[in-house]
């Protein structure tokens, strides 16, 4: 899902509230949004946000190069460091291989109904 152009415009407000944490002082998706969310009219934004819209501004952050934002357990912060950008990216690689380890069992499994709904098919046509 995209982000709306009021979204877009919202993100270098995002960007320097991020900024401000480190790894000493993380904040989590939905401190953020609970935050957010006490001032939506200031910020232009119609919909209250969750953790979700969080992760997706996240992600238009990173995948636009605006900011080294980083996330753990822990919660958000930035880290110019390439120790930090490393370990992110390690991490996003990490969950990429588990994500298609699940699709590929997805895949599989629907195979088997396939399978199975055909024979079942098959088997009331004799």
């Amino acid at each position: 899902m995209e982000l709306t152009r009021e979204e877009i415009k919202f993100i270098p407000y995002f960007i320097r509230a991020i900024e401000l944490r480190t790894i000493r002082n993380p904040i989590k998706g939905q401190e953020i949004a609970d935050k957010i969310n006490l001032n939506l009219n200031r910020f232009g934004l119609k919909k209250e946000l969750t953790d979700a819209k969080i992760r997706q501004f996240v992600n238009y952050i990173r995948a636009n190069s605006l900011s080294s934002i980083i996330a753990t357990r822990e919660g958000y912060y930035t880290d110019n460091t390439i120790e930090s950008l490393n370990y992110q990216i390690e991490s996003l690689r990490s969950r990429i291989i588990k994500q298609q380890k699940a699709i590929q069992g997805l895949e599989k499994l629907k195979k088997e109904l396939i399978l199975k709904q055909q024979k079942t098919l098959f088997n009331a046509n004799l």
